[in-house]
C-alpha cells in the first residue's frame, strides 16, 4: 500500500482527551479511585481492543507496563510479582517471568494461597525450557508438591516428588533427601505404609551419612507414626522422643507433623494434659513454618483433649476455631475429621440431634475430599448416635457401610476405627438383645483397646460388658466389669466417662455413696458447659437417671 503524502494527518490527542472520548463512547468507565483508573464495560470490548493489537505491538506494551510497575513498586515486588509475572509472560521477557512467578509463588505461600501457588508454579514449569533454566524443574515440581500436600492432594503431590527425584542431578543429594523425607509423609496418607518406611529409611541413610540431624529427626518422626499406625503407640511415642531429642534448633515439617501426631497419640493413651501442651507447641511451630494441614489437625487434637480433660468451652472454642480455619485455607479431608471430633462432643453430652447433623456433614466433606478415615470415623459415630436413639434399622445401614470402608484406612491406625467399630457394632447388638453377638464384639473391642492401650475404649468396652451381663441376668459378673471400669475412669479422669460408668453401676446397686459420686460429677460438668441451652440439655438427659 502506497503512503498517501497528500491527505492531512490528524492532529495528536492528548492521553487525558481520548479517554474522555471513549468513556463517552460507553467503551470504559472509571473506577472510583484515588489514582486515575479505568475498565472496559464489557469483556468482549476489551477482547476486541487487545485482539487489534499486533504480537509485536502487544509484546511491546506488556513489556512497557511491566517496565513501569517495576519503577513503581520497587519496595514491593513480591506483593506485585503476580501481576510482573503476567506482563513479562505476555512480553514475553520469559527469564524476568520465571523470577516474577517464583516470587509471586513464595507470596502465595506465605499466605496460604496454596491453589494460586499451584498455578504459578504451573506456568513457571511451562516457561523453563523457553528462559532456559531446566534445572529448575525439580526444584519448582518440589514446591508444587508441597502446596499440593497443604490441600490433602496426595496423588498429585506424589506425582510431582516422583518427577523431581527423576530430574534431580546426582550431586544434588541434600534436594533428593529433602523430596524423600517429604514423599515419606505422603505415602502414610495414601494408605502405602511400606512405602512410607522405604522412603523415610532412605532419607534417615543419608541424614546419618551427612551428620544432618534435623533429616534424621524428620525420618525418625514418619518411621514413629507407622509404628503407631501398626498399633504400638507407647513404643512409637519413644520413637518420637528419639526423634525429638536428634532435632535442631529450627526442626523439618516432618519433625512439627511429628509434634501434632505424637499430641494425638498422648489423647490416645488417655494423657490429656500431655496431649493438651504438645498440641499447643505444634500449632505455634505449624504456623511458624506455614504448614496449615498441621495447625488444623493439631488444634482439632487439643479440642479432643480438651474434652477428656472436662474442659468443654475451651473444646468448643478451639473445634469453631478449627472449622473456620480449614474453611479458609480449604483443606478438605481433615476439615471433615474435625467436624467429626466436634460431633462426638456433642454425642458425649447426649445431644444427639446436633452430633448428627455434625456427623452427616462431616461425611459429606469427607466423601468429596475421598477421605476414608473420617467417612468411617463420622459413620461409627452415627451408628451409635441411633443406636441410642433405638433407631436401630438406620445405625444397621451405618454398621455396612463401615464395615465396606474400614479396609480403606490401611497405613492409617486402622487399629482405632476397627476398635471404635467393634464396640459400636457391640452396642447395636444389645439394643437388638443379640446378647451372644454383643458380647462378642465387645470381648474383641476390649482386647484390642488393652493391646493398644486405648484406655478410653476399654473402659467403654467394659461398661457395654456389663449392660450385656445384666441383661443376661449375670449380676455378678456386670459387676465385676464395672469395678475395673470405675478404677480405670478415675485413672483416666474423664468425666463424662466416670459420670456414665456411675450411672450403669447405679443401676444395679443403689450405692448411696456412688450416688453422691455421681452428682458432683453432674455439678462439676454443669458449671464447665459454656452455655445455658447445652448445660440444660445436658442436665435434662441426666435428671431422668439419678
Amino acid at each position: 500500500m502506497n503512503y498517501d503524502f497528500y491527505t492531512p494527518r490528524p492532529p495528536i490527542v492528548s492521553l487525558g482527551a481520548s479517554l474522555q472520548h471513549i468513556e463517552t463512547a460507553q467503551l470504559v468507565r472509571r473506577l472510583p479511585e484515588s489514582e486515575v483508573a479505568y475498565i472496559f464495560k464489557h469483556a468482549l470490548v476489551q477482547d476486541g481492543a487487545y485482539s487489534s493489537l499486533t504480537r509485536h505491538e502487544r509484546k511491546r506494551l506488556h513489556a512497557r507496563v511491566a517496565e513501569i510497575l517495576q519503577r513503581l513498586n520497587a519496595g514491593a515486588l513480591d506483593e506485585n510479582a503476580p501481576l510482573l509475572a503476567y506482563h513479562f509472560e505476555h512480553a514475553e521477557e520469559w527469564r524476568a517471568a520465571l523470577e516474577y512467578l517464583q516470587r509471586a509463588s513464595e507470596w502465595a505461600a506465605r499466605g496460604a494461597a496454596y491453589v494460586e501457588q499451584i498455578d504459578f508454579l504451573r506456568r513457571a514449569l511451562e516457561i523453563t525450557p523457553r528462559a532456559q533454566r531446566a534445572e529448575l524443574a525439580p526444584t519448582l515440581l518440589f514446591e508444587r508438591g508441597l502446596a499440593f500436600v497443604q490441600l490433602t492432594r496426595w496423588a498429585d503431590a506424589r506425582r510431582d516428588f516422583t518427577r523431581a527425584l527423576e530430574l534431580l542431578p546426582p550431586e544434588q543429594n541434600e534436594m533428593r533427601a529433602r523430596v524423600l523425607l517429604e514423599m515419606a509423609t505422603v505415602m502414610q496418607w495414601l494408605w502405602d505404609a511400606e512405602g512410607s518406611v522405604a522412603y523415610a529409611n532412605a532419607t534417615l541413610e543419608f541424614a546419618r551419612a551427612t551428620n544432618d540431624t534435623n533429616l534424621e529427626a524428620g525420618a525418625l518422626s514418619v518411621l514413629a507414626f507407622n509404628k503407631i499406625s501398626d498399633g504400638m503407640p507407647r513404643l512409637g511415642l519413644q520413637e518420637y522422643d528419639r526423634a525429638f531429642a536428634r532435632a535442631g534448633d529450627v526442626p523439618n515439617s516432618a519433625l512439627v507433623r511429628g509434634l501434632e501426631f505424637s499430641g494425638n497419640t498422648m489423647y490416645w493413651i488417655g494423657d490429656y494434659e500431655a496431649a493438651i501442651a504438645r498440641g499447643h507447641e505444634a500449632i505455634a511451630r505449624a504456623r511458624a513454618l506455614g504448614d496449615s494441614v498441621t495447625v488444623l489437625r493439631a488444634m482439632s487434637n487439643l479440642g479432643q483433649a480438651y474434652l477428656g480433660h472436662g474442659d468443654y468451652a475451651s473444646a468448643l472454642h478451639v473445634f469453631q476455631e478449627a472449622r473456620a480455619f480449614g474453611q479458609e485455607h480449604g483443606i478438605a479431608a481433615w476439615l471433615a475429621r474435625c467436624v467429626a471430633m466436634e460431633s462426638h462432643l456433642y454425642f458425649t453430652l447426649y445431644d444427639y440431634a446436633h452430633a448428627e447433623k455434625l456427623s452427616l456433614e462431616a461425611r459429606e466433606i469427607a466423601h468429596a475430599a475421598n477421605f476414608p478415615p473420617a467417612i468411617v470415623s463420622a459413620a461409627i459415630d452415627l451408628m451409635l448416635n441411633y443406636t441410642a436413639r433405638g433407631e436401630l434399622t438406620r445405625a444397621e445401614r451405618f454398621s455396612a457401610q463401615t464395615a465396606a470402608a474400614i479396609p480403606n484406612t490401611y497405613g492409617s491406625h486402622r487399629w482405632l476405627w476397627e476398635t471404635r467399630f467393634q464396640h459400636a457394632r457391640a452396642e447395636l447388638a444389645l439394643a437388638r438383645e443379640r446378647f451372644e453377638q454383643a458380647l462378642a464384639h465387645a470381648n474383641d473391642a476390649l482386647q484390642s483397646s488393652r493391646a493398644t492401650e486405648r484406655i478410653k475404649y476399654e473402659i467403654r468396652a467394659l461398661e457395654t460388658r456389663a449392660r450385656i451381663f445384666a441383661a443376661r441376668s449375670d449380676v455378678p459378673a456386670a459387676l465385676s466389669d464395672l469395678e475395673i471400669a470405675l478404677e480405670r475412669a478415675d485413672v483416666l479422669r474423664d468425666p463424662l466417662l466416670q459420670l456414665q460408668v456411675r450411672l450403669t453401676t447405679l443401676k444395679l446397686t443403689h450405692d448411696e455413696h456412688l450416688a453422691d459420686d455421681a452428682r458432683a460429677l453432674v455439678r462439676r460438668i454443669g458449671a464447665a458447659l459454656p452455655d445455658e441451652p447445652i448445660r440444660a440439655r445436658f442436665q435434662a438427659v441426666i435428671s431422668e437417671w439419678i
